[in-house]
């Protein structure tokens, strides 16, 4: 499995992989964001995970998948 790559201030976001993994503590979930430039959005959310784990494996088959 890969590494995380950089752990940020927060313990709740971390990069994995090209992709950002956050906590949302609004809707006390994680999120999964990935850079992208379509129609000038900055960053595209994925859908909300009950757990960090959910959020690392959905990463994994994102990445297989390309």
């Amino acid at each position: 499995m890969p590494k995380i790559s950089q752990l940020t201030a927060h313990s709740n976001q971390f990069k994995f992989q090209g992709f950002v993994v956050r906590f949302s503590t609004f809707q006390g979930m994680w999120e999964v964001l990935e850079k992208c430039l379509h129609h000038g959005a900055c960053e595209a959310s994925w859908s909300l995970f009950r757990s960090k784990k959910e959020a690392e494996e959905f990463c994994l088959e994102k990445l297989r998948s390309k």
